[in-house]
């Protein structure tokens, strides 16, 4: 029995040495490169393919450009809010002075008859 232990003990030790040697190979880059060996059929893929992702890129950044041009800011809304009520107020005061003096012109004119 007892030495059926120790071979299991052999075992167990041998093959803990093996996994933390591959695991101590792998931390510092030795060996296969990850994902196999059809990283370069990947890599020769993206490069391919990076031509094209430039230009979409660029039609992206140009249509962002464009909207940043055309889109109003809160600042540019807050402006406009302002003017439109400068107008609204301006208007009133107009329409209320021309209608005092079309009143008393009126009132002038059919009283002293």
């Amino acid at each position: 029995m007892n030495d059926k232990i120790s071979y299991l003990k052999a075992e167990y030790e041998h093959q803990a040495q093996a996994i933390s040697s591959a695991d101590h190979e792998a931390k510092k880059g030795g060996g296969n490169p990850p994902g196999g060996g059809d990283l370069e059929a990947r890599v020769n893929a993206l490069e391919k393919s990076l031509p094209e992702i430039k230009d979409k890129l660029t039609q992206i950044l140009a249509k962002v450009e464009s909207i940043d041009k055309h889109n109003a800011t809160k600042t540019d809304l807050a402006n406009t809010e302002l003017s439109i009520l400068k107008w609204c107020i301006g208007t009133a005061l107009t329409l209320t002075g021309l209608a005092v003096a079309i009143t008393f012109g009126l009132t002038k004119l059919l009283s002293g008859s």
